[in-house]
């Protein structure tokens, strides 16, 4: 019995049908193009956040840098110095002298007093006391006392420990309680007259005014020179970033500094026009508790004055600039999609049409299946990878950003144990042959090498009575001026040793703290401010036994710059051994000139605005810069203990986003072989589907002509090899 197949003589193709080719429109034509859309604005938004946070951090950083600048201190030292300047150029040019003296006036509070004197300590005429009750001898006191007390200091004769400038201060007390109606109360008397080219005294203090002084060429009274006192009492601590702001020259009408005055409602900003858009966005600031403040394309970013508790300064600045950018890309994508929606439009119509009149052919209709079919998984593809490269790549960066904070951090606290290997160096020393036979040729040659190589600044044997047995003054520098200090040290340290405190020199108990410090804890490095200066050493003392039965007390001085300095350049040739892939580096903190290993100008240049972030915040600051050749993700941080210097880390951008990168590569890489495939796939299908139907038409229509001897051959066992 043969088995009929039943035919189903009402089949239809559903292709003729308009709404499933509207479905095959949506799903396969306008859903990937809004998923591609969709995808690329994700990618712009990504852009428009990063770029704008960058804004955001580097004009954060110029409003740090502003602000250090804004007090009435600095801006007052920065003219003080023009007019110095302004002096020694036209030093022979007398009749110009008048002018320059009234253009700094105009500039100074009306309260100014200026006094300049020649280079035989004579005043000058043109200068101006606005105080009757200070007599002109006074004023002659004063410019003498200044000039001997700076000439003592500097050639080492007095006002070099605290014995000393308490004994100055007290033959001199009567005088400067003369001058108080100049000088006021509280007047920082030593600090000053060793301090020249120095605005003394801020809002904080105990003194009453600003005080400056120097020589018209910085050096000596060859010249002559001058000085300007400046109360404080009723000078507003915004009176001189007044000044600045009405010069301020890096405004533009999308970048402003400015300040408000919360007690006064008070509001100034460097370009005038934007005045009300400030006022604006600062009322809302006042409502708010959001720093920087997002107000359409405005970002405001506030930070209080330095020497006032009602006044904040800030930066007004435009994202217009990046908005326009990003919208114009947006309608870019937006105008790209119309047109390939209407192309999809018109190729899927144009099918439509086909269909219903000549019909498709088999090699379109799966032509069009494998086309169709791998647009909307392609589109979800590369959605979910920027999707995912976008939150990694943030990843990468807070990671790649704490590990530079872990270093810098680091190398900054293991300062201290380079400090105690140096110091268990120094304990060493006393057995040093030459220093048990106290053989001083060898002594000499052996300490030369040290101070040759930075790792000593002053080394000294001072006897019971005072005397002192060796020293390498003479190899370090002229150090003559503290041999006083010396004595009195060596002395209390062998009194102390021998336990006959009471025959060490008498001192005032202001000058004990010390000499306490040095003399009871012998064999330890104790850091200290220098007498006389603000330079920071470390002073060593021991107490060392010769082979004959000597006792000396031993005191090594060093250079706190220095030893940081040796430890840092140690410390980065370490981390390019151990860590390739991380570079350290270090900057001088008041000469940005120095610093190791070399950098390129261009990342240097980029370098300065996180210098200045990290000098407000006295934080480390990070962010992404661009160098000579690639970008470069750097921290900078102050050191803590390495205090003189930056300390820095940087990292290649490319190479901490190089797994993104690698993502991208995979895949596109993915995309290429699986289109490749499947154009590969769909290529033998279409042959392995077409071949037996060509065959099986060409004998229907042998058959049709009457020639039923024709033998078809049989490609498969399937159901076109059964017809």
């Amino acid at each position: 019995m043969t088995h009929k197949p039943q035919i189903d003589n009402n089949f239809k193709s559903r292709l003729n049908e308009p709404q499933v080719w509207f479905v095959l429109f949506v799903f396969f034509a306008v859903l990937p193009l809004v998923i591609y859309y969709h995808t690329f604005k994700i990618f712009l938004e990504n852009g428009f956040e990063r770029s704008r946070s960058s804004m955001v951090q580097t004009y954060q950083r110029e409003l740090n840098s502003f602000g250090s600048k804004s007090t009435n201190r600095y801006i007052f030292l920065q003219q003080f110095q023009g007019f110095r300047d302004a002096i020694r150029r036209s030093y022979a040019e007398k009749e110009q002298h008048p002018a320059l003296i009234g253009n700094l006036l105009k500039e100074l509070p009306e309260t100014a007093s200026i006094i300049l004197w020649d280079n035989r300590a004579r005043i000058i005429p043109s200068s101006l006391i606005r105080n009757d009750k200070i007599a002109s001898d006074s004023t002659e006191k004063l410019v003498d006392i200044i000039i001997n007390a700076f000439d003592d200091y500097s050639t080492g004769i007095n006002l070099q420990t605290l014995h000393q400038i308490k004994k100055f201060e007290q033959q001199n007390a009567g005088f400067f309680a003369e001058m108080i109606p100049l000088l006021g109360r509280g007047f920082p008397v030593s600090q000053t007259l060793t301090s020249p080219n120095k605005v003394i005294g801020n809002y904080m203090s105990t003194a009453e005014v600003f005080f400056y002084w120097d020589f018209f060429n910085n050096k000596d009274n060859a010249l002559g020179g001058f000085l300007v006192v400046i109360p404080i009492k009723n000078l507003s601590p915004v009176f001189g970033l007044k000044q600045v702001l009405n010069r301020e020259l890096g405004t533009t009408p999308e970048n402003v500094f400015g300040f408000f005055d919360q007690t006064t409602g008070e509001t100034a900003v460097s370009y005038a026009p934007l005045l009300p858009v400030a006022r604006k966005i600062i009322n809302r600031f006042e409502n708010s508790l959001a720093n920087p403040l997002f107000v359409d394309d405005w970002v405001l970013f506030v930070q209080p004055h330095p020497d006032s508790s009602a006044a904040s300064i800030f930066s007004l600045f435009s994202t217009v600039s990046l908005r326009e950018s990003f919208n114009n890309d947006l309608r870019s994508a937006q105008l790209l999609l119309v047109i390939l929606t209407l192309a999809a439009t018109f190729i899927f119509y144009h099918y439509f049409k086909l269909a219903n009149t000549s019909g498709l052919s088999l090699r379109q209709k799966m032509a069009a299946l494998f086309f169709m079919c791998m647009q909307l998984p392609l589109s979800i593809l590369i959605f979910l990878g920027i999707r995912f490269s976008i939150s990694q790549s943030i990843l990468l960066n807070r990671e790649a950003e704490t590990r530079l904070f872990e270093l810098v951090k680091k190398v900054d606290a293991d300062t201290l144990n380079y400090y105690r290997s140096i110091n268990e160096w120094l304990k060493s020393v006393k057995k040093l042959p030459e220093m048990v036979n106290l053989d001083k040729p060898r002594l000499r040659e052996t300490f030369f090498k040290f101070v040759r190589n930075d790792q000593l600044e002053s080394f000294y044997l001072t006897g019971a009575n005072g005397e002192i047995e060796f020293d390498i003054d003479n190899l370090a520098g002229d150090n003559a001026s503290n041999r006083l200090f010396i004595k009195e040290l060596g002395m209390r340290i062998l009194a102390y040793h021998s336990g006959e405190v009471n025959a060490a020199p008498a001192m005032n108990p202001l000058d004990d703290g010390l000499f306490e410090l040095v003399t009871r804890r012998t064999g330890v490095m104790h850091q200290v401010l220098w007498l006389g200066s603000d330079i920071r050493k470390f002073v060593f003392s021991d107490v060392v036994t010769t082979a004959d039965g000597r006792v000396f007390a031993s005191i090594a001085v060093l250079s706190k710059t220095e030893l940081d300095r040796r430890y840092l350049r140690q410390a980065v040739n370490n981390n390019a051994q151990l860590n390739p892939d991380t570079e350290l580096f270090f900057i001088k903190e008041d000469d940005i000139a120095e610093f190791f290993p070399k950098l390129s100008t261009v990342f240097r240049a980029n370098l300065l605005s996180l210098i200045a972030a990290t000098n407000y915040t006295n934080d480390i600051a990070s962010d992404l810069l661009e160098d000579e050749l690639e970008p470069m993700l750097a921290a900078v941080g102050r050191g803590v203990q390495a205090r003189d210097f930056l300390i820095g880390a940087r990292s290649n951008w490319n190479q901490i986003m190089e797994t993104i990168h690698l993502t991208y590569m995979l895949v596109g890489i993915g995309l290429f072989f699986s289109l490749a495939a499947s154009l590969v796939l769909i290529t033998v299908l279409i042959k392995e589907f077409l071949a037996p139907v060509s065959i099986l038409s060409n004998g229907a229509r042998a058959i049709s002509n009457g020639d039923l001897e024709l033998d078809l051959p049989v490609f498969a066992k399937d159901e076109l090899g059964e017809l």
